[in-house]
């Protein structure tokens, strides 16, 4: 009895130990590493500029299927589980989706294939074909994870209910990986060997439609869709996991796309922010463009709207850019949002009441950061972060020159939220060295993880149904630049120099673990990072 006492008490200790040896405890479960989109890892042991001049390295590049590569969404920033228990032992996994209507599960610290499922497409509608761009081809399935349950109760994780729900686990569970193909199914895969799991497939959208990276809360997940592609109108979508079966409902906004690469962010309370594009504004005909909306968690519901004042009128040459997936976070006692207007401003406001009573009240705005004079010119992306002292900053990546001949190409330009008299206001910090066409940042340990894409071609167009279209198209020969900024100065601290090959795909970073990641057009899967002691 003593001597099965004892093994027992061992092998509890192993299993406690083995996540503290592997020394990686952090989960990224959507894009952005949380439902307000920030781009943030919050807690960062390893990474800081220090190590990152001294030590970052590429650790490893996988290529997935490079027969299939195609545009520019060919690999999925991934999300990640730090600490799996399989039955191949403790795994911290990388779950990316590829143009081969694949889900891919990389063993992060090795860079090999863990498993690999093919989704098989199912509908009576045909499957776009490649070369039917923008909406066919370069269209990777959007993955997400499951939130883990709060401290103390289910919380913003899904609930317990037999049978129904998103079921999700303590440390070490098998959460579902969430998975949206391009017929517009919901599959829920086991994150140990991608079996569909809590039944088959769910439908969510109709197919060959765009949608946008997922988001979940509360057992429900939420896309958004773009550019009219399957004939399906511009809209936030989300479908509800808490009813039996899965009930599916709309927000559809009548005029702009939501263009965002990170789709739809959520508030603490799940409010759901989306930013729309350009298109017609007539609010009392139910049409919405170049506005950041407040829908209601689950029924979508328009709670409020804030649209820009004194927007340049007429149809925007950059259509797509300057509407960028908004954040949303905490700064002292209050929640704010991040978004851009057309106008190529960042605006601050206050997310319990965007827009104020007359739909255009901002807290606060940048100046202009690009002019919109051209179809590859604007704010692609936003995040956000904390420096040590709790200071808030935000960070856009921008496309074209923001206002300095030093940055031709684009750069990534930081704000601090200073308090003006209990107000908060955006003061510009920094603008980085010159980046081509750069991806929303990630940011850990003090350390802004800029990706300069690669040089792109962008056309925009717009068709009979009032519709705007915008294709990106690397141009042969450019290849994308990751690099690490000091989050304070904007100082360059590191670059992968010649170490990627192609151009990134336009799809963002998962900054988690003391590792970057990312995927590129030819359908390779990076990962940068501080080598692992043996």
């Amino acid at each position: 009895m003593k001597r099965e006492l004892t093994l027992t008490l061992i092998g509890l200790l192993c299993a406690v130990a083995a996540p503290a040896q592997i020394g990686r405890t952090q989960d990224w479960d959507t894009f952005g590493g949380d439902t307000g989109r920030s781009g943030f890892e919050r807690i960062e042991g390893q990474l800081n500029p220090g190590s990152v001049a001294k030590e970052f390295a590429l650790l490893y590049k996988l290529k997935l299927d490079a027969a299939q590569a195609k545009g520019q969404r060919t690999v999925t920033p991934p999300v990640v589980i730090s600490t799996l228990i399989s039955y191949r032992g403790f795994k911290e996994l990388a779950f990316s989706g590829g143009t081969d209507n694949s889900i891919y599960a990389i063993n992060a610290d090795l860079g090999r294939m863990f498993w690999q499922m093919p989704l098989i497409y199912s509908s009576d509608i045909p499957r776009l074909s490649d070369a039917e761009q923008p909406c066919g081809g370069g269209l990777a399935p959007a993955v997400s994870l499951v939130p883990p349950p709060a401290r103390g109760g289910p919380g913003r994780g899904a609930m317990q209910t037999p049978g129904r729900g998103l079921s999700n686990g303590g440390f070490g569970a098998t959460r579902p990986v969430l998975v949206l193909a391009s017929d517009g199914r919901l599959h829920r895969l086991n994150a140990a060997n991608g079996d569909d799991i809590g039944g088959p497939p769910v439908r969510f959208l109709p197919p060959n439609s765009k949608p946008s990276m997922l988001n979940v809360a509360d057992n429900v997940v939420y896309t958004s869709t773009n550019q009219g592609c399957g004939a399906v109108e511009n809209a936030v979508w989300a479908i509800d996991f808490a009813a039996d079966p899965p009930a599916v409902t709309s927000f559809k906004t009548g005029g702009g796309g939501v263009w965002g690469v990170g789709g739809v962010a959520l508030g603490p309370d799940d409010t759901v922010y989306a930013q729309l594009g350009d298109g017609g504004l007539e609010p009392a005909a139910q049409k919405f463009s170049n506005s950041l909306v407040a829908l209601a968690p689950r029924s979508l519901e328009l709670k409020q709207y804030f649209t820009p004042p004194e927007l340049p009128a007429g149809p925007a040459k950059n259509a797509g850019m300057n509407a960028a997936t908004p954040v949303v976070f905490r700064w002292r006692n209050r929640t704010l949002a991040a978004a851009t207007g057309k106008d190529g401003r960042v605006y601050l406001l206050d997310a319990a009441n965007i827009g104020g009573a007359d739909h255009h009240t901002f807290l606060s705005r940048s100046n202009v950061l690009s002019d919109g004079a051209a179809a590859a010119r604007g704010i692609y992306g936003l995040a956000s972060w904390e420096d040590q002292s709790l200071g808030r900053w935000i960070g856009a990546s921008v496309w074209g020159p923001p206002g300095s001949p030093a940055n031709p190409n684009g750069a990534i330009v930081a704000f601090k939220i200073q308090d003006n008299g209990g107000q908060p206001e955006l003061k510009q910090m920094w603008v980085s060295r010159d980046l081509v066409a750069p991806v929303p940042p990630a940011v850990a340990g003090g350390v802004v993880f800029a990706l300069s894409a690669g040089e792109y071609t962008r056309t925009v167009k717009q068709n009979p149904g009032g519709i705007f279209l915008a294709e990106e198209k690397p141009r042969p020969g450019a290849h994308a630049t990751l690099y690490a900024l000091d989050a304070a100065t904007g100082k360059e601290i590191w670059s992968s120099k010649l170490l990627v090959t192609a151009p990134a795909a336009l799809t963002g970073l998962t900054a988690v673990n003391g590792r970057v990641y990312f995927g590129t057009t030819d359908s390779t899967f990076y990962c940068f990072g501080i080598p692992m002691e043996h």
